[in-house]
Order: C-alpha cells, then structure tokens, then sequence
C-alpha cells in the first residue's frame, strides 16, 4: 500500500457458521520512506543519434565542431501530478519555461535539444516543476579530441671537409590547438646517410637517443612548444663536390586520441617550400703541394750543395 493510501476492510457475515465468528487483530506496516507528495528525478544524457535519447551521460566526439544531442528525462515520484515545467542548461541557457505538461506519478518526460560543441564541455541541466519546490539537477559530458600538429626544420653548419664534423639543428614546433603527447612509439626519427656518420646527439627536453646513424627523440609538446634536437657527425673521406642530403620524419597525433597517426618530413627554411631536405655539398681537401721541372731541379742543386758542404766540414 502506498503511503498516504487507503485501505478498506470489509467485513461479510459468515452465514454457515451459526456460530459466528471473531476478528482477529491486525495491523498495516508501510517499509521504507514515503514518497514526496511532489516531486521530480532527473537523468540527463548525450549521444549522437538525432531524435534519440542516448543512455550514457559523457561521449568523445572528433574536433572541428561536432552535433550532439542531449537527452533530459525527467520522472515524477510523487503522489501528485505536476503540470508546469521550467527547464535550464547551465551551457545552453534557457531550454524552457513554463512549459504545460501534466506529469502523473511514476511518469517521465523526454525532451531532447541538439547542440554543436567546439570543445570539451561538462554542462548540467536544472528541471524545475510544480510550484518551483520540486526540482533536480544532472550533468554531461562531451570531450572533443584535440589533435596535435607538428612540423620541423633542419639546418646544418660545420666543416663540410672530409673528416670534419657537420652539426644538424632540428627544431620542433606544435601549433596546435592540442598537446602532442609522448604517445607509443618515437615522435621524431632521422637516419643519416651513409656519408656521414653520428658521433652525438642531444634535446632541449624530451628523450633523443642515437643507434648507428639513426637519430630518435620522444617527448610531450604542448600546442604553441618547440623543442631543439641537436646532432652532430663526422664526414666521411670523399671527393669534393659530393652532395649530402637528409631529412627527419615527424610522428605527430593528428587525431587528438592518443595515436601518432600522421607523418611530416623536416624541411630547409633555407630552400622555398615546405618539406625540402637539407643539403651540403662536400669541400675537397687542400693538395699536399708538389715539386715539377725547375722547382725540382733547384731542390736537387741545393741538396747536393749542402751535402758537399758537409763533407768538406768532415775533412
């Protein structure tokens, strides 16, 4: 028996006993608390299917403005219907108010309003109803993924001789709007040419390392950060006017979910365009000089000069 209801005992006559009966002692015991004699639940949630109420209250949606659709299902526990309905999102304003609706007891309402988010959001809705004592509050949540966008510029300097050592600056930047994370996996790779070989390398932050000739770096980049990844490398011997040319890879997250999914390879800011590879032409080294015909023949004089001079010294 509901709280506040009504019972009604009837009492027969037993016309086959004659000799009547007796009633015995009874009594109604109502468990729990008694429901409200107004009153109003509130669910809210958000889903992408137009016209559908969604049954999860957070989604993760793709950048670039996404449409949503929140559902507000409202129920009504109490022992009376209410009939006026006053409706606030605390992102979307004012969905309605005074809204005529007859709520019976144990029945709900669902209306649901669509948005287009831009970024993440957590909003709460407040249903009023009834004479304004009636009222409840729930929230949703939609994350819009933020995707990193990474490119980079080398550049190299030094002794471009044999044997000299060549130094490559690498520079990192992340424009943005989201954080590139250390996600699985390198975030920068760069294989020197056989020409070359490493000796070092070093990061204003992250982690580089160095294996052979191939160059890693990983690391976080927070939109707008840059970072300098620096490497350096001896020539090879080689003959003058040889062209060494390299470019790094960029692994970047351009879905904003975890996963470097997009690559970029490094570029010359020297060079017109946007993804040239860096290059340096090989200096050859400097001739030992050597003596021909006269200079020789004067060498030979004078070496004989000076050995004929030592003689006499010894006699």
């Amino acid at each position: 028996m509901p709280a506040g209801g009504i019972w009604t005992l009837q009492l027969t006559d037993d016309t086959t006993n004659p000799s009547g009966g007796i009633l015995q002692n009874w009594s109604v015991e109502v468990c729990g608390d008694p429901p409200p004699a107004y009153g109003i639940e509130l669910t809210k949630t958000v889903g992408l299917e137009p016209g559908v109420c969604a049954t999860t209250d957070s989604i993760v949606v793709p950048p670039g403005g996404f449409t949503v659709h929140y559902c507000y299902t409202v129920r009504n526990p109490g022992l009376n219907p209410v009939n006026l309905h006053d409706l606030i999102d605390s992102e979307l304003g004012t969905i309605f108010t005074g809204l005529s609706y007859p709520l019976a007891p144990a029945a709900t309402y669902s209306p649901i309003q669509a948005a287009t988010v831009h970024a993440t959001v957590t909003n709460t809705a407040t249903w009023t109803a009834g004479d304004g004592t009636a009222t409840a509050s729930d929230s949703a949540t939609v994350t819009v993924l933020l995707p990193a966008n990474v490119s980079g510029t080398k550049t190299v300097a030094g002794t471009f001789s044999p044997l000299g050592t060549v130094t490559s600056t690498i520079v990192l930047t992340n424009a943005g709007p989201g954080i590139q994370p250390d996600n699985p996996g390198d975030e920068f790779i760069d294989t020197l040419p056989g020409e070359l070989t490493a000796t070092g390398v070093s990061a204003s932050a992250g982690s580089a390392f160095l294996a052979g000739n191939t160059v890693t770096w990983n690391g976080s980049l927070a939109a707008g950060a840059t970072v300098t990844i620096t490497a350096t490398a001896s020539v090879n011997y080689l003959p003058g006017g040889t062209v060494i040319s390299n470019q790094g890879t960029i692994f970047y997250d351009a879905g904003g979910d975890g996963t470097n999914s997009a690559t970029r390879l490094t570029d010359d800011p020297g060079v017109a365009g946007a993804a040239d590879p860096t290059d340096f032409v090989v200096i050859a080294l400097e001739p030992i000089p050597t003596l021909h015909g006269v200079g020789l023949a004067t060498l030979n004089l004078l070496l004989g000069m000076v050995a004929v001079l030592a003689l006499r010294r010894h006699s």
